[in-house]
């Protein structure tokens, strides 16, 4: 079974997990056999877990749908944007960003409050202030999940509105790599709604840059990228 603190890239649940405890099936294991014990209903999890793919996904033809369609729905382009050869990062590269962001969740873990904050902050004053200040461990630990989505949604609206050509710049970033880290997992569906365009949205904004672009500018979309794919399960969402 496992644990959703890890920075074993290669181990067989490649969502940032770690076993509490093994749990092997037996030569003689009978699926079709109810568990009795607690044992046995470990192992026909396992089981199942087994069988279920890494990511699943479906290919729709939105265009055969249009017709029943009674409310306008803007389009959007959602397509994920490989990296150009000059900018994919290398699975030795991607270890190690998983490994450094792991780490920083377990500090910031250990300085989340253990009992809600009964004076904490006006959120809406820090949406307002993420342009100019960076954002207060102290803080960003104290949001909860609404207030997540409502600086995520402010991220992407941030990442939107980037120039072609440029990039994120520090203290966006830092804004994003302190959010990523207060995550909680399992989220919500929005929220993975909302990682997955944040993903998307750093794919395009680095399908942008220049050819000879430094790597000061396509790092940082790496390393998000890198962080939402492997550590959040959104593999469909990597340069591998």
């Amino acid at each position: 079974m496992y644990s959703s603190e890890s920075s074993d890239y290669e181990s067989d649940c490649e969502f940032n997990s770690k076993k509490f405890f093994s749990v092997e099936l037996p030569d003689d294991f009978d699926p079709s056999k109810p568990p009795s014990t607690g044992e046995e209903y470990l192992q026909h999890v396992v089981y199942e877990a087994r069988k279920c793919q890494r990511v699943a996904s479906v290919n729709v033809d939105s265009r055969k749908f249009e017709q029943n369609q009674t409310i306008w729905v803007p389009n959007t382009d959602n397509s994920y944007v490989t990296a150009p050869k000059s900018m994919l990062p290398s699975k030795a590269w991607q270890e190690n960003i998983v490994k450094e962001f792991s780490e920083y969740r377990e500090y910031v873990s250990s300085r989340l409050p253990k009992t809600p904050n009964p004076n904490k902050s006006d959120y809406s004053f820090w949406v307002q202030k993420m342009s100019t200040e960076y954002p207060q461990l102290t803080v960003i630990s104290d949001f909860n999940c609404c207030d997540q989505s409502l600086i995520l949604e402010q991220i992407i609206h941030k990442l939107q509105n980037i120039e072609s050509g440029c990039s994120i710049d520090n203290l966006l970033g830092c804004w994003i790599y302190n959010i990523l880290s207060i995550l909680d997992k399992p989220m919500n569906p929005d929220k993975y709604l909302l990682l997955r365009d944040l993903s998307r949205l750093c794919s395009v904004i680095r399908s942008k840059l220049p050819n000879d672009a430094s790597s000061d500018l396509y790092v940082p979309l790496n390393v998000f990228i890198c962080i939402v794919g492997r550590c959040f399960g959104q593999l469909d969402l990597t340069d591998t």
